[in-house]
């Protein structure tokens, strides 16, 4: 479930790691608009940060930028109904 905190920070949900013990989530929460770019990897994919980290993610790159498009949709409706209007934060190219 991505994670709208403020206008300019929604967070999705990527898988980092495999679950370690029983309950264990295994997913970070990425800042959208920090997201540079998702790229394909042998084992998995990796996330570029605007910062320049790169975090090995545990889903595949068509995964990762379903979640990705799943947080952006769910960060446009939520703030639309909040702030009573269209709302649209800036197009976004995650570098596929």
């Amino acid at each position: 479930m991505p994670l709208p905190l403020t206008l300019r920070a929604t967070f999705a949900p990527l898988k980092v790691h495999m679950p370690l013990v029983r309950g264990d989530a295994a997913y970070g929460y990425f800042r959208i608009q920090a997201i540079q770019k998702i790229e394909a990897k042998e084992r998995g994919s990796t996330v570029l940060l605007v910062n320049g980290v790169e975090v090995p993610l545990n889903l595949t790159q068509t995964t990762a930028l379903a979640h990705t498009a799943r947080a952006l949709l769910f960060e446009r409706a939520f703030w639309s109904w909040r702030v009573g209007e269209n709302y649209a934060y800036g197009g976004r190219n995650l570098g596929v």
